[in-house]
């Protein structure tokens, strides 16, 4: 009967024992059977490998005390999360193995590690500030981290993805973080911002600073001055009475009056002068003598009847051909996007787009969508203009590969990384800078020594998108 051992613990207050540490318990057990008898003991409901008996069994005359001891040794590592665990001391007889004690009993795996964060790049020049903030969790229990980001003039603008989460044992987040500039101008000298990133833990009020990261945005405006801003000082304080002049040499142009072409030039037909003042208008000299009209006298319309001799011919072909519009439109067709070119000329004999003549009105879809240039020219009488419009396409980054020659490897063992991408700006992989010759593809060698997630991030002002291979790395086993 379980009355006939009497079993206590001889430790007092709270046991506690970190991960991959070592302590011994010490158990009073007391033979209250009226034979000599042995007593085994066992150590219930823990994980294989987490505790042991270092003294299982003591041999006791009836009414004698002895002592029993078991050790706790919850594993190294992550794998012992901290918190409470509950176990069980059992001491069985062997002369009655249907009699023994159970007495429970609680230990505590205290906590470690912290936090690591990573800002990945360091470093962004562009238009658009796009960054990813790496956290892993080294401890052993799930930590809930918040994020926030600061700078010395507090004048940028952080937008976090998530600004708060959750990171189990082992763990790893990858949170995107924009920054915003407080003015984003096309034109003038790069503006450099430096930040603060801080991975915060604690209710609000109360938080406390696991780990802080600086980043620096180089915001990047199209133009980096005015194309006159090159001129010497004088030339720019000219320009704006060269505008003027110009202004008023195209207002001159354009309402100046235009003389009637001077059809008389060629020779006159028999029987027929030219008018005074050449005027352009033919005027039969005999009339009177002759019996029949000289036919070439009414043949020709601009030797109409008439004391001005104006010419028919309409004013507007005396002037250079007007392209009026010449643009790209983006359409939806299908639900899917496409590009044209649109133009509409006036007063053109002749059209042609890069070379092909087209009508004076039209539009033609942009086939393959890439970016390049059109070329519009128009053609009459009196001269030639052209005009050329960009289409720019902008497309998001693209990884088209990213492996790694080895997915398990001894620790310290060489293993390649490779990518392939598409429409890169910049990229990195760990944290570590691409060179901007290698963007397109290229390999890294590293040499991990405990498991781990490798991250491509490929970025262009667009977007980003990243990829990830895990390089296994077996735990090595302690030798007892």
């Amino acid at each position: 009967m379980a009355e006939r051992i009497v079993v206590q613990p001889m430790a007092e207050g709270p046991v506690e024992v970190i991960a991959g540490g070592r302590i011994e318990l010490r158990f009073k057990v007391q033979n209250l059977s009226q034979i000599v008898d042995q007593y085994d003991a066992q150590v219930l409901r823990l994980e294989p490998g987490w505790a042991s008996t270092i003294r299982q069994s003591v041999a006791l005359f009836p009414g004698d005390s002895g002592e029993v001891t078991i050790a706790l040794h919850p594993p190294g590592g992550t794998e012992s999360q901290a918190g409470r665990y509950a176990y069980l001391v059992r001491v069985v007889s062997r002369d009655s193995p249907a009699d023994y004690t159970e007495v429970p009993g609680e230990f505590t795996v205290l906590p470690f590690g912290g936090i690591e964060a990573e800002l990945r790049p360091e470093r962004v020049e562009g238009r658009r500030g796009l960054f990813q903030v790496q956290l892993r969790n080294l401890s052993n229990q799930a930590r809930g981290v918040a994020l926030r980001a600061n700078d010395a003039e507090s004048i940028l603008v952080y937008r976090f993805q998530r600004q708060a989460v959750e990171i189990p044992v082992a763990g790893e987040e990858s949170i995107p973080l924009e920054v915003v500039p407080p003015r984003r101008p096309k034109v003038g000298p790069p503006q450099e911002y430096r930040f603060l990133v801080e991975a915060t833990e604690g209710p609000e009020g109360e938080e406390q600073v696991l780990r802080a990261i600086e980043g620096t945005y180089a915001y990047q405006p199209v133009l980096a001055q005015w194309p006159w801003a090159r001129l010497p000082m004088w030339a720019q304080r000219a320009l704006p009475f060269l505008a003027l002049a110009l202004a008023a040499l195209g207002l001159y142009l354009a309402t100046r009056p235009r003389d009637a072409p001077d059809i008389a030039a060629a020779p006159a037909p028999a029987g027929q002068t030219p008018a005074a003042g050449g005027s352009g208008a033919a005027t039969p000299t005999t009339a009177a003598a002759s019996p029949t009209p000289t036919p070439t006298a009414t043949a020709t319309p601009a030797a109409a009847a008439g004391s001005g001799g104006a010419s028919t011919t309409p004013a507007a072909a005396l002037r250079p051909p007007n392209i009026r519009d010449f643009k790209t439109e983006k359409r939806s067709e299908g639900g899917a996007e496409a590009y044209y070119v649109v133009w509409t000329v006036e007063g053109a004999d002749r059209v042609t787009l890069d070379g092909a003549a087209v009508s004076s009105n039209g539009s033609r879809k942009v086939e393959p969508v890439q970016s390049r240039e059109f070329v519009l020219q128009a053609t009459n009488r009196s001269g030639s203009v052209a005009q050329s419009v960009g289409l720019v396409v902008l497309k998001p980054p693209v990884i088209k590969a990213f492996t790694a020659d080895r997915a398990a490897v001894n620790p310290g063992d060489r293993v390649r990384l490779r990518w392939q991408t598409e429409n890169a700006l910049r990229a990195d992989v760990g944290g570590e800078e691409i060179p901007r010759d290698r963007l397109a593809s290229g390999e890294r060698e590293v040499r991990p020594e405990q498991t781990r997630d490798y991250v491509l991030t490929v970025q262009n002002d667009y977007g980003w998108v990243v990829s990830r291979v895990v390089i296994t790395v077996p735990t090595p086993t302690p030798v007892p």
